[in-house]
């Protein structure tokens, strides 16, 4: 069997599509206008496959524009050639293209009595997750898969971090010392008030400075014998 090559569709192949979609299905098919729309629109990919001089195969993908899916809208593979691994070719490629367009998700409709595609997409990983019910126009029903093609995996390679040492002199600020947020000591020996939070104690020795206010509040005490 001569190898099976596949490309980008170009206008020269737009005859060759309508002829092999009208061997491949009865209904639903794609129309001339349509192929040729698709031929021009850049974002989505018309991918074909051809044996020697004969067009044996396609698969239309469609990017939307405004999410980061892809989707098979169609895939059709000559009666001549089934059974030898061009259909999944075409759905290798389709996922590869939509990797470089930077897609995570490729989605695809399939007939849920089409039996051979059903196998061909579980066994590349995709999996059913709805259903569309008349959706063809003999009313038979499609199964919705999806597959995640686009994986982040994150960097071996770590960053130099720089190293920058302190060159000023480290210095306690005024409030650490005596401030605001210093405790207040009563008269005594051995007293202490808590930190909030904290069971830590503070002891202080009676100094003349450990006066009571008006109030009922003792004022602080701000002897170096006071410490926390």
């Amino acid at each position: 069997m001569t190898d099976v090559i596949l490309r980008q569709a170009v206008a020269k192949d737009l005859d060759a599509l309508v002829q092999l979609e009208q061997r491949c299905f009865s209904e639903d098919r794609i129309s001339r206008r349509s192929f040729k729309r698709f031929l021009d629109m850049p974002r989505d990919r018309l991918i074909v496959a051809r044996q020697e001089s004969e067009l044996v195969g396609y698969c239309l993908v469609l990017m939307n524009a405004a999410t980061r899916l892809a989707r098979i809208y169609s895939i059709a593979v000559s009666p001549s050639v089934r059974g030898r691994g061009v259909g999944e070719k075409l759905v290798r490629e389709a996922e590869k293209e939509a990797v470089e367009a930077d897609r995570i998700l490729m989605r695809l409709e399939v007939r849920e009595d089409n039996t051979g595609a059903i196998n061909l997409y579980k066994r590349l990983g995709y999996r059913q997750f709805g259903t569309y019910r008349d959706y063809y126009e003999d009313h038979g029903n499609a199964l919705r898969f999806e597959r995640r093609i686009l994986y982040y995996e994150p960097s071996r390679e770590f960053l130099p971090v720089p190293y920058y040492p302190q060159t000023t002199e480290f210095t306690w600020p005024a409030t650490a010392v005596a401030g605001p947020t210093a405790w207040r000591c009563p008269p005594g020996t051995g007293a202490s008030r808590p930190a909030r939070g904290s069971a830590r104690k503070a002891p202080c020795s009676r100094t003349p400075s450990a006066t009571r206010t008006r109030n009922g509040y003792w004022n602080w005490c701000t002897k170096a014998s006071c410490t926390t």
